[in-house]
């Protein structure tokens, strides 16, 4: 059996390319890193090497100030100078010139100074009399023996200072201090060999290398000898590198790769020195150590194009055998995306390829006559979907939408791509989300359809939903998904409660008049008999007190009765045409003089002639009840505004009790005060009989549902509008009437 194309291919590049690959790398590592390995042993050793010279250096200068510390001379003159009885600088100062620094050239100059750090005398006159700044407490803890430390910038230069303490050579009690000041160029002489013996050190292979040097820093991360890449170093040069703060935050040595202070990738190693806070460091650039593999990058360049000439020979085979082929299957692929099914690639051989294209050609028959199935069956039920007035949506088990047809896009302004993958809690308020998915976990657990009353969040307020939801489920009943319709119901749900307030409406109003009318028959004889026995009593002032009262409260039962007609819309009317402005204008006259100093009367009347049907005395006792509940609400003072206004029937919103309005324009009433306001609660209330706010007592509850009974009888329309703390407002809308 011959093996496949693939096969071929895939063994083919495998031969020529993997061991290839696999040789470099292996071979550049292992190359890289031998190098690095070397040098850093290398730079171990010469760091080691430096150390040691260093530690060298700094032993004998500390075995130097000891002998200083010794001499017997130089310690009767400092306790003389001590105990005032000589001064002795000029003496001293020769003596330690001649006898003493002139030892060890290295010695900038030679001090006495107190325990303190008060320099008594030197054999540099410029710093008698001066402070010393370098902790001398070491001195003090164990002043038997010397130690070495680092003066900072006196004289504008940090100095290397070997301190040793003086005592009497009577009680051999200590004195002070002598300081031997040694300057830092000599640590550039240390490590350049200068005062080396020792084969290797300064004349090293390495230091041949043009990027290898040698330097050290003290314990403010600044170079103290000099660079050689970087001119005036000594104290300027901040070296703030692994290596140090490696040796100052934690005496720990290192070796390796890293960025040095100029930020250049370097190998290096460092030693630390913990009596000085000093770290050397002995460092050559990385570049310069791997410059070996440029040879062999160099080598594998040369080995990479004899690889790219077999590549190609290898390519123009695949090239014809495979690539034009497949990018004939490309470009039917492309036709077959774009929705022409009849596209065919031509089969030219009996091998994969040719196979494949006989079956690529099958293939692209049965998926096409499959879209079209497909397409004509979504087509179907898209349209369907789309074009039903409720909300259809179709959900995961986990909540998330699947899909939503064009109302739920319209009514919660969303897109296809804004909610795809998104849940209610993307979409909707949380306490509307939570019960969405709390019905939709039941009706997934019943594995049932289920009705629910749901409520959501749309543009204009929220709204009443009745929801039947079911599962999508597959062969083994399991549901894989959540269906749901929904019908907005806010419009019925309106009417509902409009049709059950007009029928308590009209069942209280006949009531309210039936009982009127009876207990008006009753008053006419109570007030008549009360009238005759007012009569018969002239001569007995008792009785005729009696009768009296006996008519002030039939009256004050009339009212009651006169109100409840308004309310019933059975009281008698006077109607003519009026001037609705006349009227507001002549109650405003009225209302101003007996509303109170601490409530102001605003008055904004139309220019237009709003001529109405209307009993005048009816519509000022309708302004006169408002104006009454006005100034309750207002105690601490106000504003009461009276408006009036054109308007079409159009821009009229419906009262409750009304299903319908009569076309053509109206006159407007607009009564408005700045009161505490009506809670939402009792808006819907304030019209009916005998409901009042007020303590007992205090009113019989009939105002408001009189004003409502007047504005009926007049065909007319009244609605509220209200906040607590921000006053309320009352629309008259009456009916205009031609002249």
């Amino acid at each position: 059996m011959k093996p496949s194309l693939f096969k071929k291919i895939l063994v083919a590049i495998i031969v020529i390319l993997l061991p290839i690959i696999v040789s470099f790398i292996y071979i550049y590592h292992h190359d890289k890193q031998y190098l690095i390995d070397n040098i850093q042993k290398e730079l171990t050793v010469i760091a080691n090497a430096y150390e040691g010279q260093i530690y060298q250096f700094l032993e004998m200068s500390r075995s130097r100030v000891n002998d200083f510390a010794a001499d017997g001379v130089i310690r009767e003159h400092f306790q003389n100078i001590a105990e005032g009885r000589e001064s002795g600088d000029k003496f001293l100062a020769e003596y330690l010139i001649k006898h003493k620094k002139s030892i060890d050239k290295s010695i900038h100059s030679i001090s006495l100074m107190t325990f303190d750090g008060r320099i008594l005398v030197s054999t540099d006159r410029s710093r008698t009399g001066k402070y010393f700044e370098i902790d001398a407490s070491p001195a003090r803890t164990d002043g038997r023996y010397p130690f070495v430390g680092s003066e900072v910038r006196f004289s504008g230069m940090e100095q290397i200072v070997s301190l040793a303490p003086v005592f009497s050579i009577r009680d051999d009690k200590p004195l002070g201090l002598i300081v031997n000041h040694i300057f830092l160029t000599e640590l550039n002489h240390l490590l350049s060999g200068k005062y080396t013996k020792t084969p290797g050190i300064g004349r090293s292979e390495d230091t041949k290398r043009n990027t290898f040097e040698v330097y050290l820093v003290n314990r403010n991360r600044l170079m103290i000898t000099e660079s050689k890449f970087v001119k005036d170093s000594v104290l300027r040069q901040e070296v703030n590198t692994a290596p140090v703060n490696a040796c100052l935050g934690e005496d720990r040595v290192m070796s390796g790769l890293y960025p040095d202070y100029r930020g250049i990738e370097v190998a290096g190693a460092s030693m630390c020195i913990p009596s000085m806070k000093w770290t050397l460091l002995a460092e050559i650039d990385a570049g310069e150590v791997l410059a070996p593999l440029a040879v062999m990058r160099r080598n594998a360049v040369i080995a990479s194009l004899g690889v790219i000439g077999l590549i190609i020979l290898f390519f123009v085979f695949l090239f014809r055998s495979v690539i034009v082929p497949l990018k004939k299957f490309s470009g039917a692929a492309e036709g077959i995306t774009s929705g022409n099914y009849e596209i065919t690639v031509p089969v030219q051989s009996h091998d994969e390829i040719g196979r494949l294209a006989g079956l690529f050609n099958k293939m692209g028959q049965e998926i096409g006559h499959r879209t079209n199935l497909l397409r004509n069956s979504e087509e179907r039920l898209r349209a369907i979907i789309d074009n039903s007035p409720s909300v259809i949506y179709l959900k995961d088990t986990d909540g998330k939408y699947l899909l939503v047809n064009r109302r739920f896009k319209e009514l919660f302004r969303v897109s296809n791509q804004e909610i795809t993958g998104k849940t209610d809690f993307d979409l909707f308020p949380k306490e509307f989300a939570e019960t969405f998915r709390e019905n939709d976990i039941k009706v997934l657990r019943s594995n049932t359809h289920i009705e629910f009353d749901e409520k959501a969040l749309q543009d204009d307020g929220i709204h009443d939903y009745i929801s039947v939801k079911f599962p999508v489920a597959n062969i083994a009943g399991v549901p894989l998904a959540l269906c749901g319709i929904s019908t907005d119901i806010t419009e019925l749900k309106s009417l509902e409660n409009q049709l059950r307030l007009s029928q308590k409406m009209e069942a209280v109003g006949q009531l309210a008049g039936g009982v009127a009318h009876d207990f008006n028959n009753i008053l006419t004889g109570i007030t008549g008999y009360a009238a005759l026995l007012s009569m018969k009593t002239e001569k007995e002032p008792v009785l005729k007190g009696y009768a009296a009262h006996i008519v002030v409260l039939a009256e004050k039962a009339a009212n009651l009765t006169q109100g409840l007609l308004a309310f019933s819309r059975k009281q008698i009317m006077h109607p003519g045409i009026h001037d609705l402005n006349e009227i507001t204008n002549r109650f405003i006259q009225i209302l101003s003089g007996i509303i109170g100093g601490n409530i102001a009367v605003v008055s904004k009347l139309s220019d237009d002639n709003l001529h109405v049907m209307a009993d005048s005395s009816l519509i000022e006792q309708v302004l006169m009840n408002l104006a009454t509940n006005s100034k309750d609400a207002m105690a601490g003072g106000g504003t009461i505004t009276i408006e009036t206004r054109l308007i079409s029937s159009v821009n009229i919103p419906l009262d409750k009790t009304k299903k319908t309005r009569a076309a053509g324009n109206y006159a407007l009433i607009r009564f408005t005060d700045t009161g505490m306001g009506i809670p939402g609660e009792l808006i819907d209330k304030i019209f009916d009989p005998f409901f009042t706010t007020r303590e007992v007592g205090k009113g019989t509850g009939l105002g408001l549902s009189m004003v409502h009974g007047i504005i009926e009888q007049h065909d007319g329309i009244i609605t509220v509008e209200s906040e607590v703390s921000r006053g309320t407002t009352f629309n008259i809308y009456l009916p205009i009437r031609e002249a």
